[in-house]
């Protein structure tokens, strides 16, 4: 038991731990130069080795092997894979992917593309700001040919570049002290969507009920997670909505809580709509990589019966999150007290 505790919490790392700066990339998953999987590129720390076996070998593989995708049924599994994930372990650690759809040279098309990024101590609005782009591009030279050894010296140009760029830059001063590192407009802007200005739908306090009431049920029990399925933002570019949720939902987390337990936020391009998983992942939460609004829901649209004092907790913090626009962007604070588990 402490052997597990310990390796768990290795996991998370520790907020305030110093960390040597890190920007690495790496690419694996399925490309036609390649008779079955790709050689894996640049699986060099921890993090990425980590995010290959929870996301890949564990998560994708088990839900194909499983049967899980097919038992959703027909409309209620997505065709193929267009996703792009945020992964946050700390203020200032995140491990960014994206996932695109793919096939072997043998024409198999079970698994899909993938390109990431590990991060640390880099700007999270560098990242925020290039990082999608980053593994969009990579994705899209390798795509783009069908020679293994080509796609190497691509990998190997994208690693040497982000590598130079983002730790040149570092973080600039205080900003960590946002909204835990997170650029506060991220705040402002999901504030402002429609999504959460329905009047006739508490949407906002709907993902605090079952943020708050689920989190009391995984606290100090580290195989536990909690999952939440929420709209993308209507106008936002891709991977922004991401990232708007992962801050949101770190904001109706616990003080406590919100720089020790990891957040992964998954984005599908196809279903507009972000998963964001709070704690340990595994192949069960990420049914939802495939899995359609027919056969998950948006937590956004479950008619809870809602506490009057949550819903006027929550206006309140849309209230505060509508000041944050991106004119703030340049001035990181303190975003708000959150919602108390």
């Amino acid at each position: 038991m402490l052997k597990k505790l310990a390796q768990w919490i290795g996991e998370l790392g520790h907020a305030g731990v110093v960390r040597e700066p890190c920007a690495r990339l790496c690419l694996f998953g399925k490309h036609p130069g390649w008779a079955d999987h790709l050689d894996d590129l640049g699986l060099t720390t921890q993090r990425l080795v980590e995010l290959r076996r929870r996301l890949y070998s564990e998560g994708i593989a088990t839900n194909i092997d499983s049967g899980a995708w097919e038992r959703l049924g027909a409309g209620r599994a997505q065709a193929s894979f267009d996703h792009d994930l945020v992964w946050r372990f700390g203020p200032d650690e995140y491990v960014l992917a994206r996932l695109i759809a793919s096939r072997d040279a043998r024409g198999r098309d079970k698994y899909p593309l993938v390109g990431a990024a590990h991060a640390v101590s880099v700007s999270p609005r560098r990242l925020i700001a290039e990082g999608i782009g980053v593994l969009a591009d990579l994705l899209d030279q390798a795509r783009a040919t069908d020679d293994a050894s080509s796609v190497r010296a691509i990998f190997e140009r994208a690693a040497s570049s982000v590598q130079a760029r983002w730790l040149a830059a570092g973080q600039a001063p205080g900003e960590e002290r946002g909204a835990g590192g997170l650029d506060p407009a991220l705040l402002g802007a999901l504030a402002a969507d429609d999504v959460l200005n329905d009047p006739s739908s508490p949407a906002l306090a709907r993902v605090a009920h079952q943020v708050v009431a689920e989190t009391r049920r995984i606290a100090g029990n580290a195989d536990r997670s909690v999952q939440v399925r929420v709209p993308a933002l209507t106008n936002a570019e891709r991977g922004r909505s991401a990232w708007a949720w992962l801050a949101g939902v770190r904001e109706l987390l616990a003080p406590e809580l919100r720089d020790r337990l990891p957040l992964l936020a998954i984005e599908s391009t196809r279903e507009r709509v972000v998963d964001v998983i709070i704690g340990r992942v595994s192949a069960g939460e990420l049914v939802c990589l495939r899995a359609t609004r027919a056969a998950m829901p948006c937590t956004t649209d479950v008619p809870y019966s809602l506490d009057p004092a949550l819903e006027a907790s929550t206006r309140s913090l849309l209230a505060g999150w509508k000041s944050l626009n991106v004119g703030v962007s340049s001035a990181p604070g303190s975003a708000s007290s959150g919602m108390h588990a």
